[in-house]
């Protein structure tokens, strides 16, 4: 078996792919029910960070270091460090 835990992570599906501004991170959001936040590193190919979310994401905004997400009755900043 070639999968990879990190094939893993989102196991239930993607609602959201953002790339950051420089393109050196992916952001990923798990769907609905598994509400799950996960940066990517791009040039090494790994997870730098995980996080789960109080509720599922409706919504992803990047603006340098920073992220925001927001469902309903949430609004989360995150930086990416």
């Amino acid at each position: 078996n070639s999968t990879k835990k990190s094939d893993l992570i989102h196991d239930k599906g993607v609602s959201h792919l953002r790339f950051t501004n420089d393109s050196k991170y992916l952001i990923s959001i798990g769907i609905h029910s598994e509400q799950s936040v996960v940066v990517w590193d791009i040039s090494k190919g790994i997870v730098i960070g995980q996080h789960g979310n109080e509720g599922p994401v409706n919504d992803i905004a990047i603006v340098k270091d920073m992220f925001a997400t927001c469902g309903v009755n949430s609004l989360r900043l995150w930086k990416i460090e």
